[in-house]
């Protein structure tokens, strides 16, 4: 399906990550795609007339996706656990100073995931801490990136040991990102934050033992 209007752009990111998802997990893509939908019905006041024609097709879509995912009776559980593996991915990425461009998008994607889990109900408090973590931990990398610098590891972290230079030479840094991660091109291998390494089994998170997320800085 094509971008959405201006009108819409507020969606974007969720369309983006329903398309990036799909070939992994197609109930997590359709709800974050529905969860768009959602929020478009929500904005429809402020959208201009012929943007809502958009907003029908995104909803006749949803409908012909809908009729191939069979049961969804678990699908509030299925986004959460996709959401919250994703976070740990990351978290631990960044905690283990592996942080890159491929850790701030699982955070950013972490976070969208986690936002369309509105769609069941009221976020539970440790959701939304989550959710505003990845995005302050999205920009931070981003920023880190963009400048060229080495990513400033998260509160409680415990710095690298420094690697001897002679053996791990340093290549470019990877180019700023946009804004949002666009998906990629139908056919083409998912995207890198999908092959971050496992999180813990446990389900444990360094998150957990962390204070409150620091106030939350604009998206860029």
């Amino acid at each position: 399906m094509a971008a959405p209007p201006a009108s819409l752009k507020a969606i974007k990111p969720y369309l983006d990550r329903g398309s990036e998802i799909k070939a992994r997990d197609p109930i997590v893509a359709y709800h974050c795609r529905l969860y768009a939908l959602q929020e478009a019905m929500r904005l429809r006041s402020t959208v201009p007339k012929e943007d809502m024609v958009y907003v029908l097709g995104l909803m006749d879509d949803l409908e012909k996706e809908k009729a191939g995912l069979g049961d969804l009776d678990d699908a509030a559980a299925v986004v959460e656990n996709f959401g919250q593996e994703l976070f740990l991915k990351a978290d631990d990425a960044d905690r283990a100073g592996k942080s890159d461009m491929r850790t701030g998008k699982a955070f950013l994607a972490a976070c969208h995931v986690l936002e369309a889990c509105k769609q069941f109900g009221e976020l539970p408090l440790d959701l939304e801490e989550k959710i505003k973590y990845a995005k302050v931990r999205f920009v931070k990398i981003a920023k880190a990136t963009k400048e060229g610098r080495p990513v400033t590891p998260p509160p409680g972290t415990e710095p690298p040991v420094a690697a001897d230079a002679s053996s791990d030479p340093v290549g470019d840094p990877d180019p700023p990102p946009p804004d949002y991660p666009p998906p990629p091109p139908p056919g083409d291998a998912p995207p890198s934050y999908l092959s971050l390494p496992e999180a813990p089994p446990s389900g444990r998170g360094s998150y957990d033992a962390l204070p409150p997320p620091p106030p939350v800085p604009s998206l860029p």
